[in-house]
């Protein structure tokens, strides 16, 4: 994989036949980014981003998060499968703090769409 990075793609989830609709679906994840009380920023992985948050605020989820509340959740993303979610994980960490930063930015102001 390059290090061109799957958030830099749009990147499309098509839908599978059969897939149960609703609060959990197996075949959807989501990459996540949160900010540390110390201003550090975690990437993850979950099915479930309100569940998850909920357990890194009550210093259940990683060690990491345990040592630096509070959290607050500043990036999402829904990505189509376990796997892609891993990759894209991946890809994020592999990132500095700069690039992440950039990341965050980017995604709450939006530039103009392009045809």
């Amino acid at each position: 994989m390059s290090l061109a990075c799957l958030w830099q793609q749009q990147m499309t989830c098509t839908p599978v036949a059969g897939i149960r609709r609703g609060p959990y679906n197996p075949h959807m994840a989501f990459v996540y980014i949160l900010r540390c009380g110390d201003g550090s920023l975690y990437t993850g992985i979950t099915t479930d981003v309100s569940k998850r948050l909920k357990r890194h605020q009550a210093g259940q989820a990683s060690k990491y998060t345990r040592a630096r509340l509070p959290v607050t959740l500043c990036w999402t993303r829904q990505v189509c499968s376990w796997s892609q979610a891993l990759k894209e994980e991946h890809c994020i960490k592999a990132l500095t703090r700069i690039q992440k930063e950039a990341l965050l930015k980017a995604e709450q102001n939006p530039g103009p769409a392009t045809p």
